[in-house]
C-alpha cells in the first residue's frame, strides 16, 4: 500500500471517531511529531537512503 493511500484511509477512520476524547488525544500526537521535526533537522518521518559514491 503506497504512502497516499494509508493517508486516505487514515484519514477515512478519523472521521468516524466521534469521541472528543480520542481527537484530543491525536491532536496531541500530531503536534508533538511536527514539534520534533520542526527542532531536529535529522529527523525525519521516513527513512533516506544513503549513497555512497567512491
Amino acid at each position: 500500500m503506497n504512502l497516499q493511500t494509508r493517508k486516505l484511509e487514515l484519514i477515512q477512520e478519523f472521521l468516524k471517531i466521534q469521541s472528543e476524547d480520542v481527537i484530543s488525544r491525536l491532536e496531541k500526537i500530531v503536534k508533538k511529531e511536527n514539534k520534533k521535526s520542526e527542532f531536529n533537522p535529522f529527523y525525519s518521518h521516513k527513512p533516506e537512503i544513503v549513497r555512497y559514491h567512491f
